[in-house]
């Protein structure tokens, strides 16, 4: 428990998450995804191309789906449903490319990562939950114990 407000500010200096904005489908290519967004992935590949791990090593077997993501790390902040929502409203303009392809047998999903050493935490109010259910995303909240 902090004792002063400088021991406070340590600690919230300490909170960290990580918030992800994926996507997967069957048939549309990750190069497509990201000319349609606008913007780079951080993690693609497309249906059909062998499967690799993220340092390149050949895998057996190719890839079942496009799958395309882009995440940013935030650190000394607590509200990371705000973040996901700025992300969403910088979507915004391609809401009806993100619809298509989630009527078209697509997924797209915002997904937040935690810490498990830190106590975190957010709320999600109503209005951002319908928002991000109209824009046809999923939200997905891990925990992960050993997070760096």
């Amino acid at each position: 428990m902090a004792e002063s407000l400088d021991d406070f500010d340590d600690e919230d200096r300490q909170l960290r998450f990580d918030v992800r904005v994926g996507f997967k489908h069957p048939s549309v290519t990750a190069q497509e995804i990201s000319a349609a967004l606008g913007w780079k992935a951080d993690r693609m590949w497309t249906v059909g191309e062998p499967r690799t791990t993220p340092t390149g090593s050949r895998l057996p077997g190719v890839q079942r789906q496009t799958y395309w993501a882009r995440w940013r790390r935030f650190e000394g902040k607590r509200a990371f449903f705000s973040e996901v929502m700025k992300t969403l409203k910088a979507l915004s303009r391609k809401r009806e490319f993100i619809q298509n392809l989630v009527r078209t047998g697509g997924e797209a999903t915002f997904a937040i990562s935690l810490p498990g050493d830190r106590n975190i935490g957010d709320v999600l109010k109503p209005d951002q939950l319908k928002a991000l259910g109209e824009a046809g995303f999923d939200l997905s909240i891990e925990v992960f114990p050993n997070m760096q």
